[in-house]
């Protein structure tokens, strides 16, 4: 899933022992269109930065 990400909560959980956080943003389509709004669970290891 690719997804546009507007929003980081910035509550990293104690319930994922800090290593997953939320994202909330816009999903991205195959054909690069914006989809629906979505929350999302990720692994913080797994972002990277924007370069």
């Amino acid at each position: 899933m690719r997804l546009r990400v507007v929003r980081v909560r910035p509550d990293l959980s104690e319930w994922y022992d800090g290593e997953w956080v939320w994202l909330e943003g816009v999903e991205i389509g195959p054909d690069g269109e914006d989809g629906p709004f979505r929350p999302m669970l990720a692994r913080v290891a797994a972002l990277r930065p924007d370069s």
